[in-house]
């Protein structure tokens, strides 16, 4: 990486793998007198991440989708993204899931956390450093996604990195 705040950060991800989840579940430390809130604002944002998927599929009307969760940790999107796919009666050979993290550990936790799945054999999981990272250099990637999302990672691109990174 080269960068000591980017490498504080992954040693932070490599770290917290195991307990990440507690965080976005409200549990143990995590847990407030705001719980209720939290989840219906979460609950909000799923449902808006399920509606913005269900229309990629439309658009696609029945072509084979590819999916990109970039930074995708514990794969909390990449999980909700396979339960989408799968009450939309996806077709394992209609769909790629690629799930993309700078840190081995999250994509453990991903892996455990997608394994019940019908449609788990579609991920293609992928640790690389992000700011290094290049699409085109990946032999197993399409150049193209039909769906991207992401989680809280922009709060972590430092800004000098910003304008690099998303030119990709």
């Amino acid at each position: 990486m080269g960068d000591q705040r980017l490498e504080e950060q992954q040693e932070y991800y490599n770290v917290r793998a195991p307990e990440y989840d507690d965080w976005w579940d409200r549990k143990g430390l995590h847990e407030n007198n705001d719980v209720e809130r939290w989840f219906k604002e979460r609950k909000e944002l799923e449902d808006w991440v399920v509606e913005q998927f269900k229309e990629q599929l439309k658009k696609n009307s029945g072509q084979k989708i590819s999916v990109l969760d970039v930074a995708a940790g514990t794969g909390t999107w990449s999980n909700l993204i396979l339960k989408t796919a799968v009450d939309a009666k996806v077709n394992a050979d209609k769909i790629d899931l690629y799930v993309l993290d700078g840190s081995q550990e999250m994509i453990e936790q991903a892996k455990k956390k997608v394994k019940s799945n019908t449609l788990s054999s579609i991920c293609h999981y992928v640790q690389r450093d992000l700011f290094e990272w290049k699409v085109d250099q990946e032999k197993e990637f399409t150049a193209q996604f039909d769906f991207v999302i992401s989680g809280f990672f922009i709060s972590h691109i430092p800004a000098e990195k910003y304008d690099d990174f998303f030119k990709e």
